[in-house]
């Protein structure tokens, strides 16, 4: 976990590679707005952190100094984070989610976040949703969201249920899950 806002990273990103263009291919964003978030980023500071040029760019004195203050952080940050900081995880997702995904998304946070502890807790994903809104819960996983100003919402799969029945008046329903209709 970084304790810098994202344009402090592209800025170190920027430092790094002495070249916008490759710093914005290196971070997945477009080089116009990686120059208008640096460019915004020096009218707050009121000091120019880059001289540009058809080579690229090359920090400033104050960038420079600038530059070396953020690593200091970002290393000391590092440090504590691996010595002290135990982090948690809590997972909350409807049940139906949780038997398909639980099994594919934890393994892999646990090889990739050994020392994470993660909790999860099953609800529907009406309760799902607010304990995330309430910050009870860090990431929900849910069927059918409800729109909340103040969450971002990603769709992870596209799935639909199907009931089947015979043509007849007196068909039967061959299969039926009612938690599937439930937020």
């Amino acid at each position: 976990m970084s304790p810098f806002t994202k344009e402090l990273e592209y800025f170190i990103a920027c430092a790094e590679e002495g070249n916008i263009l490759k710093a914005s291919q290196k971070l997945d964003v477009q080089q116009s707005g990686l120059s208008k978030i640096i460019m915004r980023l020096e009218a707050d500071m009121g000091q120019k952190l880059f001289s540009r040029s058809s080579q690229g760019v090359q920090m400033t004195s104050f960038g420079q100094t600038f530059y070396q203050s953020l690593k200091q952080t970002k290393n000391f940050w590092k440090d504590i984070s691996a010595r002290e900081i135990k982090q948690k995880l809590v997972i909350g997702a409807h049940s139906s989610i949780a038997n398909s995904y639980f099994p594919m998304i934890i393994p892999k946070l646990l090889t990739t976040y050994p020392d994470m502890m993660i909790d999860t807790e099953l609800a529907s994903s009406l309760d799902v949703t607010r304990k995330v809104a309430e910050l009870q819960i860090d990431v929900g996983l849910v069927i059918n969201p409800v729109k909340n100003a103040d969450l971002v919402a990603q769709t992870l799969s596209n799935s639909w249920i199907g009931v089947w029945g015979s043509k007849t008046k007196n068909s039967k329903v061959l299969y039926f899950n009612p938690e599937m209709f439930m937020n």
